[in-house]
């Protein structure tokens, strides 16, 4: 197991949750495909997917906060409709939150990508 292990298994495992989702969505009775002010169901997960892999690719580069920060907004505010106040919020205590614990309580460095200049 590398560094590259958590990552990789953060992916296929919120992939396989919207897989779930989506097919879960879809057995309520008459779910339209297109929401007033979202996009269609199908589309959502898809973006999902890709923003679960390129948080995988992009994990040592950009680093671990940024990287969680980044998806978290894109996630809540694109995909999900949030306001931007609780996509800030989030944003920002799930990185800072992240970061303690692996660092703290486990032990165990994540990647500071463009925030090597700080530490």
């Amino acid at each position: 197991m590398g560094p590259a292990t958590f990552p990789m298994v953060l992916a296929v495992s919120l992939s396989i949750l919207v897989i779930l989702y989506w097919i879960q969505s879809r057995g309520e009775a008459a779910a339209p495909l297109f929401e007033k002010g979202k996009g269609p169901d199908a589309l959502r997960a898809l973006a999902l997917v890709f923003l679960a892999f390129g948080a995988a690719y992009l994990w040592e580069s950009l680093g671990a906060p940024v990287i969680l920060l980044m998806l978290s907004l894109v996630e809540l505010k694109w995909i999900e409709g949030f306001g931007w106040k609780r996509a800030l919020a989030v944003g920002v205590v799930l990185p800072v939150g992240t970061w303690l614990v692996f660092t703290a309580l486990l032990g165990v460095p994540l990647p500071l990508g463009l925030l090597r200049w700080l530490y």
